[in-house]
């Protein structure tokens, strides 16, 4: 569908937001196996 660009800009940075939250939880784990 068409988006404005500023709400295309909105969804492309929630979506980011939740890759680097998944990068983050991920990360964590690691360190709670490691410890």
């Amino acid at each position: 569908g068409y988006y404005p660009v500023r709400e295309r800009a909105w969804i492309a940075s929630q979506f980011s937001n939740v890759i680097e939250r998944m990068k983050l939880m991920k990360t964590f784990n690691g360190i709670k196996m490691i410890a």
